[in-house]
């Protein structure tokens, strides 16, 4: 059981609504311009072209075309509107607005739901940038708070026994899974070790299969292929990708605090836990040791001829360390430790925000260099990167493709090759990732290179002509045109 909150209720609120407040006002900030997130131009491309293809775009057309993908995708279905209102970068931007708020709405009803104080909430928020934060992985940030919904929803039906708690949960576990699959099955997995701590409730269990069967049934045929290609399945432990190390070595830049809060805070609430764990729930505790052996046995990557998913095991420490801080009552840390925490917490997320800030304003002046009028085939050349040294994530791998995201037309590094994407390129329309493997004629057919830095251009590029110019930002053209 957890400590009882005694402050009051009117005040609780507002201080909670403050919080949410301020966390709107970052969201905000974090979500316009050209964000520091590796894969959200590809997501803003992939949403522009699947509304070209939807209006019917010729160019578009002739070289991708719409497969649907099980288990992956759904922020693209659902944010397709925004993009035929508006453009693709527009929807993505607001997506990645939409996931950072609904994070900080589950976290609410979860804490809400075992009694926690106020500060509680404040100290979750830095998990909200994680690895797939900082990758952009939209789809799966999005299936995180679907899936936080869902455990809310899981927990508040088992305590009151109500049909629109009932159906919000399976409705919750059908969105979990069209958004991200390996998103679902952790969520299956906390939600078995949280049946388990209840002893195998009866309830808990129908409640559980109910929700997981539909899931379930519509996987079969992926989970068929899966066992067609078992032999050519190659999965990859990384020991390092396992250690606080590696995020020390690859996500420097990103704040001081970006990596060593999260330990600290995680760490002192996981010892509260244990402290405390004859009079805490068992619930968000099962959660974190499920998390954790999770993370323990998750290999970092798995590919299957030439296909794969990688980072898996570097996506849960965020989630552990949300656990951890909802499995303890922070109320039972010293008053001075709880303000200290706190003012820590709120110095991450300013760094959050000046890194933003910092990328934003090496990257600018994209807009200005593109081109008005109709869409056409364009690339990017990225020949500086000088200014985001320290930090080992590639931010600048698909920058470009806001281009792809404004204006249409066809980009070449919007990840069309892969077979979880909805927009794919049609056969004989392959391009390569890097602009410098153009062959001759994939060269000719391009009306717009965007090049980043202002270095010399290699001879590949020599029959194009500069034409903008635009503080790091240069546009060529072929120069006969």
């Amino acid at each position: 059981m957890a400590l009882e909150n005694t402050q009051p209720v009117a005040s609780r609120h507002a201080v909670t609504g403050l919080i949410l407040a301020g966390w709107t006002l970052l969201a905000a900030f974090l979500s316009v311009g050209m964000p520091p997130a590796v894969d959200l131009p590809v997501q803003a491309a992939q949403l522009e072209t699947l509304a070209g293809l939807v209006r019917g775009e010729p160019l578009v057309a002739q070289v991708f075309e719409v497969r649907w993908t099980a288990g992956y995708g759904l922020v693209h279905w659902l944010f397709l509107p925004v993009a035929l209102l508006a453009n693709g970068a527009v929807a993505a931007r607001l997506a990645w607005f939409v996931t950072l708020e609904l994070y900080a709405v589950a976290s609410v009803l979860l804490l809400r739901r075992l009694g926690r104080s106020e500060v509680s909430l404040l100290l979750v928020l830095p998990f909200a940038f994680g690895v797939s934060y900082w990758y952009g992985f939209l789809a799966e940030l999005l299936a995180r708070d679907l899936a936080l919904l869902t455990l809310a929803a899981f927990c508040a039906e088992l305590d009151r026994d109500r049909r629109l708690l009932r159906g919000l949960f399976v409705l919750g576990m059908l969105a979990t899974w069209l958004a991200h699959l390996f998103v679902f099955c952790v969520l299956v997995a906390v939600l078995l070790a949280i049946v388990a701590a209840q002893g195998f409730r009866p309830r808990a269990v129908r409640l559980l299969l109910l929700g997981a069967s539909g899931p379930a049934l519509l996987s079969v045929p992926a989970v068929l292929a899966v066992g067609r290609r078992s032999g050519e399945l190659r999965p990859f432990y990384d020991v390092y990708a396992h250690t606080p190390a590696w995020y020390f070595r690859y996500f420097r830049s990103e704040g001081v605090l970006s990596v060593a809060l999260p330990l600290l805070l995680a760490a002192v609430c996981a010892l509260l836990a244990w402290r405390r764990r004859r009079v805490e729930p068992r619930e968000p505790i099962a959660a974190l040791v499920a998390l954790t052996l999770l993370f323990v046995v998750c290999p970092k990557s798995f590919y299957a001829a030439g296909e794969g998913f990688s980072l898996a095991n570097l996506r849960l420490p965020s989630l552990m360390g949300l656990s951890a801080v909802m499995a303890a009552d922070v109320n039972g840390l010293p008053r001075l430790l709880r303000a200290a925490l706190c003012a820590l917490c709120l110095a991450s997320l300013a760094e959050t925000a000046a890194f933003h800030h910092r990328v934003r304003t090496a990257v600018a002046g994209l807009p200005e260099v593109e081109r008005p009028g109709r869409p056409d085939r364009h690339a990017t050349l990225v020949l500086d990167v000088g200014a985001l040294s320290g930090t080992g994530q590639p931010y600048l791998e698909h920058l470009g493709e806001w281009v792809t995201g404004r204006q249409g037309g066809v980009g070449h590094t919007l990840m069309a090759d892969s077979p979880h994407f909805a927009v794919h390129y049609r056969a004989g329309e392959e391009l390569p990732a890097n602009l410098l493997a153009f062959t001759p004629a994939q060269l000719a057919r391009l009306d717009e290179v965007f090049v980043l830095g202002g270095g010399t251009l290699p001879p590949l590029l020599a029959g194009f002509c500069e034409r903008a110019r635009m503080k790091a930002w240069r546009r060529f053209e072929p120069c006969g045109r």
